[in-house]
């Protein structure tokens, strides 16, 4: 179960520094971490379909209605990064903080934001992405190497390609029929890959 000071910490091994005891101490690294902590991690949850970052919703619409084209509006969960996908794919829009549709309610699946202060949720692989990416951000801040930089950021991107890998073989087996095989095939979107 990582801390948000283990994934600093993490970071700060990464980068051959050494380790802090808190985000408060008073120090250029601690500082820096603080700062940079928070987008890190959201930016990270948003760059891939974590599993244990995923969340399922049913949306009701709002009073008022849009001006045009959309029936309805519905406003995103308050813990939102990114859609994953919506049950009866139904044609949608993202404006602001409303999804426009004229489907109701609305069935959906997102990566929420589990919270920086909840960071023991989050699988092994997501800490260790998180980890990486801190440490990209701030590495030339805490080391003025950009060679180092450069290779947290090759670190990062192989933690995620890793995670994407183990995600696809806990995924269930796909039933396809010939057509769907030769859609497939040609391009063609043809089942969902989502897991569900």
């Amino acid at each position: 179960m990582a801390t948000q000071v283990d994934i600093a910490n993490s970071a700060l091994t990464k980068m051959g520094a050494p380790p802090i005891m808190s985000f408060d101490d008073a120090i250029k690294t601690a500082r820096t971490i603080k700062n940079s902590f928070n987008a890190c991690y959201q930016a990270v949850l948003r760059a891939h379909i974590w599993k244990c970052a995923t969340k399922r919703a049913i949306l009701a619409p709002l009073i008022a209605a849009p001006a045009y084209e959309y029936t309805y509006a519905f406003q995103k969960p308050s813990d939102w990064i990114r859609n994953i996908d919506f049950d009866d794919d139904p044609e949608y829009r993202m404006e602001g903080q409303l999804i426009l549709s004229n489907d109701s309610p609305l069935y959906m699946r997102y990566i929420y934001d589990i919270g920086a202060e909840q960071v023991s949720l989050l699988d092994s692989l997501c800490a260790e992405a998180v980890a990486c990416y801190l440490a990209w951000t701030i590495s030339y801040t805490i080391t003025q190497d950009a060679q180092l930089r450069d290779q947290m950021w090759k670190d990062y991107k192989k933690v995620v390609a890793e995670a994407k890998s183990i995600d696809a073989k806990d995924m269930p087996w796909v039933k396809m029929s010939a057509d769907e095989l030769v859609d497939s095939a040609q391009g063609y979107p043809t089942f969902d890959r989502s897991g569900r």
